[in-house]
């Protein structure tokens, strides 16, 4: 019954790991599809001749910070997926683990069983 117990504990641990890197992952693509949407832009460009080149600059300022913020989101998420996935074994392996018993476990209900037969 305590082994079922701590497998449950170590499938919860699982379950918040797998829905942290799921999410991560999302931010991940979802960052990555921006930025090449960015760079699309910056190569090719959408604007009719004539602008003044004040909006040109303003255009080509928050392109550029919005390529900076989505470059670090992507670092970010790559960074929190990875990091969920250490914590998750460092956990499992040092903290919640399956209680297996010892020879001393084991060998005291043979003693107990014995000291009742004398």
């Amino acid at each position: 019954m305590q082994v079922e117990l701590f497998n449950l504990f170590r499938e919860d641990i699982r379950d918040l790991v797998e829905m942290t890197t799921s999410k991560m992952n999302l931010y991940h693509l979802v960052g990555a599809l921006f930025i090449k949407m960015i760079c699309i832009y910056f190569c090719e460009g959408f604007f009719e001749e004539g602008l003044p080149p004040f909006l040109l600059c303003y255009y080509y300022v928050s392109q550029g910070s919005s390529v900076v913020y989505l470059i670090m989101a992507v670092w970010l998420s790559m960074h929190a997926s990875v990091t969920s996935h250490s914590y998750a074994t460092r956990v499992l392996t040092r903290f919640i683990r399956l209680p297996i018993p010892g020879s001393s476990q084991l060998n005291a209900p043979h003693q107990a069983t014995s000291k009742c037969l004398r």
